[in-house]
């Protein structure tokens, strides 16, 4: 009987202490008295208070004193003007997001009421302030003054009241907003996808015109291809174009935007490192830029032909300016792959070539004059005709009758002629289907 009642009596003490611990701890939590705050230290801030609140479709002017950046915003239509200039480019999210910081002022909470000296909290002379002009005529007059100890807050008050706020100091960093963040960083707006023409002058060297044009359209869409119009008339590197200009093009973006230049600096666009530019593929809308001086902190100076706004950009966004011509296409004159040729036909100075394929793969025959040839001396033949490798070209027309002519014809049927023109004593011009001016080697 004892040995059975001495679990029993275990398991109560157990239990017994648990219970103490818990209602130990409910005590310590909920009876013993709180450590005294003071009442100077930082508030922990919880809800917001409502220092104005008005209709955002109301306003209709803001003027932003920043420590003496002043500038204005003001409601053209359904556009916003920057000192009702407008040529100077705002972001709309930007505005957009303004405009509700000004029409609803909120606080962190209430520092003082029925203030007598505003030297206390820097707002007898305050340095940043913000103006609201409203549709009704009324006028809302926001003051921010100084920071506290730990830069955390601002104190900010409404202009006429005597009560003292405690913001945020990014809170009144959005409300005191500086100009550069109303001002669009996008000095074009084009996707890569819709570029149809890049034209690039660089100072030295000679002008390049590229073209994005419309092959065909096939099931899943229009197919287009990059040809160059000079200096070169011939077909171009997609790839290059595409990884080298296309991408850095549609993606240029300011650092810095100008919209008041000074007529004391030297942006140099009197003597541009270059000018190029970029049309849509229905040739609607089209952007000039000219590109200035570098500056000293790796940017560049760029603008708009038909604007003042000035932008500096990342040097090597616009690396593309500094291409050779030669680098945007394949050095060689044409090239057919081997497995779309059924016949190329070879003529000239009173001699011709018949060279064939027939069948495909391991069953394909070769023949030359019709003569069986093997694989390997076929390929190497091949590879001298489409060899034929651009050296310089013609900038003026060669009216003389081609020397000699190459027509390949593929397994579809359709042809490509290629024709090689004296041009002078070392030299042909080479034409591919009646269009081209690439010198080659005699």
């Amino acid at each position: 009987m004892n040995i059975l009642m001495k679990p029993i009596k275990n398991i109560v003490i157990i239990l017994a202490v648990i219970g103490l611990l818990i209602g130990g701890f409910y005590w310590v939590n909920n009876f013993q008295p709180k450590e005294k705050t003071d009442d100077s230290a930082t508030p922990s801030f919880a809800p917001s208070v409502i220092v104005s609140k008005i209709e955002r479709d109301s306003i209709q002017k803001v003027t932003v004193n920043n420590e003496g950046e002043t500038f204005t915003i003001s409601k053209n239509g359904e556009d916003w003007l920057l000192n009702n200039d407008a040529d100077v480019k705002l972001t709309s999210t930007g505005i957009s997001s303004f405009l509700y910081d000004c029409a609803t002022i909120s606080a962190k909470e209430i520092i003082e009421e029925n203030v007598t000296d505003f030297s206390v909290y820097g707002l007898d002379q305050p340095k940043r302030s913000v103006v609201i002009e409203c549709s009704d005529g009324n006028t809302l007059t926001a003051l921010v003054g100084n920071s506290s100890i730990d830069g955390s807050i601002c104190y900010l008050m409404m202009e006429g009241q005597t009560t003292v706020y405690a913001k945020s100091s990014s809170g009144c960093s959005s409300l005191v907003i500086p100009m550069s963040k109303l001002l669009e960083k996008s000095i074009y707006s084009i996707g890569s996808d819709s570029i149809g023409t890049i034209s690039l002058h660089k100072t030295g060297t000679e002008k390049v015109r590229l073209v994005n044009a419309f092959v065909k359209e096939t099931e899943e869409g229009k197919i287009y291809e990059w040809r160059m119009e000079a200096p070169l008339i011939k077909v171009a590197n997609d790839y290059n174009i595409r990884e080298q200009m296309i991408e850095k093009i549609a993606s240029l973006s300011a650092n810095e935007v100008i919209p008041f230049p000074s007529d004391a600096t030297d942006y140099g666009f009197a003597s541009p490192q270059a000018v190029y530019t970029v049309s849509d593929l229905e040739n609607t809308t089209s952007y000039t830029v000219t590109v200035g001086k570098d500056t000293d902190d790796g940017n560049t100076y760029v603008k708009l032909s038909d604007s003042k706004t000035v932008y500096t950009v990342p040097k090597d966004s616009i690396s593309f300016i500094h291409l050779n011509y030669q680098q945007l296409v394949d050095s060689l004159v044409h090239v057919e792959n081997i497995i779309d040729i059924a016949e190329i036909n070879i003529s000239g100075l009173g001699k011709s070539y018949h060279l064939t394929i027939s069948g495909s793969d391991d069953n394909a025959t070769y023949k030359i004059n019709d003569k069986d040839i093997e694989e390997k001396s076929f390929k190497k033949a091949y590879q001298t005709i489409i060899g034929l490798s651009l050296s310089s070209f013609s900038k003026n027309p060669v009216t003389a009758a081609s020397e000699f002519t190459i027509v390949y014809t593929k397994n579809d049927g359709t042809q490509v002629t290629v024709e090689c023109i004296p041009y002078d004593d070392r030299n042909y011009v080479t034409k591919v289907n009646g269009e081209g001016n690439l010198v080659i080697r005699r």
